[in-house]
């Protein structure tokens, strides 16, 4: 078996960055040099998808070197058609992260400008995949005790009944981080967060046997 060999690319502007220019032949000499290992190549950020054209040039450059290709997006920008170009391009691995419905999702996660993210997002998953091509979308969902009741996990599955028996799709669960004083305490809010889901989870589990992507 053939050592793994990854390659993290950072996307951090929304402009193409004098470095990442200036090391486009460094990173391809890097892992040209390498290609007789199972090369995994990863675009984040940031947000990778402000230097698209960036990441479609370079897929192409090394499209003749055995690879796979992740990325992990916000979704904000991952409409059909740059999915396509993408998935086109051998970049075939995503992960997406919802916090919760609408309402809390746009309070986590607003847009620069002002306004909400989450119809754009709901409505690019939804666009891709009424595609055809194959890819895998791991939507990564946030939640913590304000955004787990029972009305609330119901109506998320509700809201992605559409990727239902479609295999390109896979939920993973987080409970969301405190990222401040007491970041990782267990707190019984916390905990309380966690275990209630694991019921509805089941419960949905049991309903759609023909659906892996819910659970």
């Amino acid at each position: 078996m053939r050592a793994i060999f990854a390659v993290s690319i950072a996307m951090k502007t929304t402009r193409t960055p004098p470095d990442l220019n200036s090391s486009s032949d460094k990173i391809f000499e890097f892992i040209a040099h390498n290609q007789d290992k199972r090369i995994r190549i990863e675009y984040f950020g940031g947000e990778p998808l402000l230097n698209l054209k960036w990441i479609l040039a370079f897929q192409e450059r090394i499209a003749h070197i055995k690879h796979t290709a992740s990325m992990t997006t916000n979704g904000y920008l991952l409409s059909q058609e740059n999915m396509q170009a993408l998935v086109q391009r051998n970049v075939k691995a995503f992960q997406i992260t919802l916090d919760g419905l609408k309402e809390q999702h746009d309070k986590m996660r607003p847009k620069c400008g002002g306004g909400g993210s989450y119809d754009q997002i709901m409505g690019n998953i939804k666009a891709i995949s009424a595609l055809k091509e194959h890819f895998y979308i791991m939507l990564r969902c946030n939640f913590n005790q304000h955004s787990s009741s029972p009305e609330q996990r119901a109506q998320f599955f509700k809201n992605l009944d559409f990727i239902n028996g479609d295999h390109r799709f896979a939920l993973l669960f987080r409970p969301i981080g405190l990222y401040s004083e007491g970041n990782n305490t267990i707190t019984p809010e916390r905990k309380q967060a966690c275990h209630s889901g694991a019921p509805i989870c089941r419960a949905l589990g049991r309903g759609r046997r023909k659906n892996r992507a819910f659970y």
